[in-house]
């Protein structure tokens, strides 16, 4: 897989997580204003809401499946060519 490819995978994924991301913060803060009582429980959520945590973690699992992805292709490929030889 060359460069272009892998980058398109990695921008593929990343806006797959963030993506994920926002649709679990737009539904617990439905949850937050329908239900006010459960908002106070919710420090820990609330402060990965607001902070830059989810978007470092999305950054470094979108790095790491993208290489691990990548990876397994390029065996794939060689065992193809090995076994076509």
């Amino acid at each position: 897989m060359k460069g272009l490819g892998k980058l398109l995978l990695a921008t593929t994924l990343g806006f797959i997580a963030i993506f994920c991301y926002f649709y679990i913060s737009i539904t617990s803060n439905q949850q937050a204003v329908l239900h006010p009582e459960v908002a106070g429980r919710d420090y820990w959520l609330n402060l990965l809401q607001t902070s830059a945590v989810p978007y470092v973690f999305a950054i470094c699992v979108v790095g790491v499946l993208a290489c691990a992805i990548s990876e397994i292709l390029q065996r794939v490929q060689a065992k193809k060519v090995t076994k076509s030889e």
